[in-house]
């Protein structure tokens, strides 16, 4: 129930970027971004289940990806991501219980 996108993601009530991400009261960031507990990244940041990044994210408990970042159960990713317990992919990724592909996400 979440749906997916190429290019950029939507997520619950939180609308989509492509380049930029604000966050509530975090502001936006365009370079590089260490948010709490949550590691760095080279071009957006998601923070906790909120918006996506268009580069690499390491986020806590959610492992890093290559293009985009899909948070907990939520979007879909369209190189490679690595979550926790869930094995990772090369073109695809199952999140929890709900399973995503390249341009699908159920």
């Amino acid at each position: 129930d979440k749906g997916s996108v190429e290019g950029e993601v939507a997520s619950e009530n939180k609308g989509s970027v492509e380049s930029e991400v604000t966050n509530e009261g975090k502001g936006s960031v365009e370079g590089e971004v260490a948010s709490e507990d949550k590691g760095s990244v080279e071009s957006e940041v998601a923070s906790e289940d909120k918006g996506s990044v268009e580069s690499e994210v390491a986020s806590e408990d959610k492992g890093s990806v290559e293009s985009e970042v899909a948070s907990e159960g939520k979007g879909s990713v369209e190189s490679e991501v690595t979550n926790e317990g869930k094995g990772s992919v090369e073109s695809e990724v199952t999140n929890e219980e709900k399973g995503s592909k390249e341009s699908d996400v159920a």
